[in-house]
């Protein structure tokens, strides 16, 4: 028994460095693409670097006089830049800190989405093709290369966290007790994502909203509300460092101001993007410019398929009314107002501009294209909770079939847009003579009301991560 569980241990290893390995082809190069975030995200890393010993935690002023147009630390809490900054201080220059900062962002998203999807399913198939799908999605590629945002980047690691979590609350009823757990593992994923990215967080906040009121009645009657309302002031206390001052910086209407293009309708897709194969791994983000040389935003070829076998298989009547049937139902639900959000279809401009509250509300997110993630994540997500029921039910077709094409298609896709990426994209060295970083400036005075929030966060942290050691502990003690 040891060697087979020590062999399928070794197997799923390997399957997960292959993974990882291949969403980090583009790291061989010796420079980086340039991607739009990639100077600040460079910049922030520096000056992270030579302000770390002055004050924490370190805040950024957001630049507004060189009209950059990008959020500083009064909107993003930039925690994971100090990932690139230990490597900063080992000796390593920008450009080898930043890859490596990408690679271990790879590899955090293929374990994390593996043990998420295979907790939330089940089944050790499911998770590693959760994995593969997710870490080979062509939003979150783009993303990290396309883009360059280290923020977001890390995001993408826990967005399994939230989308596994809400879908074991939704899809069975559950008392107070049996949703804790849950809950406590949804609002840590927030708060993952709040650290990371807050556009992210926010636009993963209004699709857990649209989850919850998508969900059934029955599920709605017991004390999954309380639970919920648990989460939210848990992670408002864990976070509470960081979103006093963040709302406290939104009373300024010049700063909100910043976050925003232009035109902020321009930034959007249409909605055959979700159904695109081939990709061009281009940088267009604007609809002026249609769909030539268009950014990869979709979420991928295979996991489409899926969900198109599965509208065949209900058509045809060869799907019963099975649990997971609704399930995916329901996940396609949320997904099509956050692919609308997405699209031109959604008249932002309308909002743009008008009053406060709006200006506030548009500055999480700053760009239309922001709703794809959630949607990419969600339609994922689908396509293996699909495939998790199909299993149960036809075992034979999903292994001689549904996984082999899902494998081949995800390969194929995912290797044709690297090598777009890699060979039409322009490259940079930030190690180069005049490379033009920004000037980002540190909040130096911090008022008594920040320093106990941070107490306050800290506290909870420590009490959150005491409880758990003690659960686990007790547990192991009962085994």
């Amino acid at each position: 028994m040891k060697t087979k569980i020590s062999s399928g241990h070794f197997r799923t290893l390997l399957i997960l460095l292959a993974i990882t390995g291949i969403a980090s082809l583009p790291l061989a190069k010796n420079a980086l693409i340039a991607g739009r975030d990639l100077q600040v995200s460079l910049s922030k890393t520096e000056t992270i670097l030579q302000n770390l010993g002055n004050v924490f935690p370190l805040r950024l002023l957001p630049c507004t006089t060189l009209d950059y147009g990008y959020e500083a630390a009064s909107f993003q809490s930039d925690l994971f830049y100090l990932i690139p900054v230990l490597f900063r201080m080992s000796g390593l220059g920008p450009e080898a800190a930043f890859k490596l900062s990408l690679l271990l962002a790879n590899a955090a998203c293929a374990l994390v989405a593996y043990l998420c999807f295979r907790s939330c399913f089940g089944q050790e198939n499911i998770g590693l093709t959760g994995s593969m799908l997710f870490t080979w999605c062509p939003y979150r590629i783009n993303e990290i290369y396309g883009n360059g945002n280290l923020g977001e980047t890390f995001g993408w690691c826990f967005l399994p966290i939230v989308l596994s979590s809400l879908t074991e609350l939704t899809a069975e009823d559950m008392d107070p007790k049996q949703a804790a757990p849950l809950c406590r593992r949804l609002a840590l994923g927030f708060s993952l994502l709040l650290l990371a990215s807050t556009s992210l967080c926010f636009v993963t906040a209004v699709m857990a909203t649209l989850f919850f009121l998508f969900m059934g009645r029955k599920h709605r009657c017991r004390g999954l509300f309380p639970a919920a309302a648990g989460t939210a002031a848990l992670f408002c206390l864990a976070n509470l460092w960081f979103l006093l001052p963040a709302g406290l910086a939104l009373r300024d209407a010049a700063a909100a101001g910043t976050v925003l293009p232009a035109d902020i309708s321009q930034e959007s897709i249409y909605l055959q993007h979700y159904l695109s194969v081939f990709l061009w791994g281009g940088s267009n983000v604007s609809l002026e410019q249609g769909m030539m040389n268009v950014q990869a935003l979709c979420p991928g070829a295979a996991g489409m398929l899926l969900l198109l076998f599965w509208l065949w298989s209900r058509y045809t009547g060869k799907s019963e009314n099975h649990k997971s049937d609704l399930v995916v139902r329901r996940m396609l639900f949320v997904c099509v107002p956050l692919m609308i959000f997405s699209s031109n279809l959604f008249p932002w401009y309308l909002f743009q501009n008008k009053n406060r509250l709006f200006s506030i509300l548009l500055s999480f997110f700053r760009s239309p294209i922001k709703w794809g993630a959630p949607a990419c994540a969600l339609l994922i997500a689908a396509a293996c909770c699909f495939l998790s029921g199909r299993k149960e039910k036809e075992p034979e077709l999903c292994r001689r079939l549904l996984f082999p094409a899902a494998v081949s298609v995800s390969l194929g896709t995912t290797l044709l847009l690297l090598r777009n990426m890699v060979t039409h994209r322009n490259f940079v060295n930030p190690e180069a003579d005049g490379y033009p970083w920004i000037p980002f400036q540190i909040l130096v005075g911090e008022s008594g009301a920040f320093r106990i929030c941070e107490l306050i966060s800290a506290a909870v942290w420590v009490a959150c991560l005491t409880a758990s050691l003690v659960r686990r502990f007790q547990h192991a003690e009962k085994i």
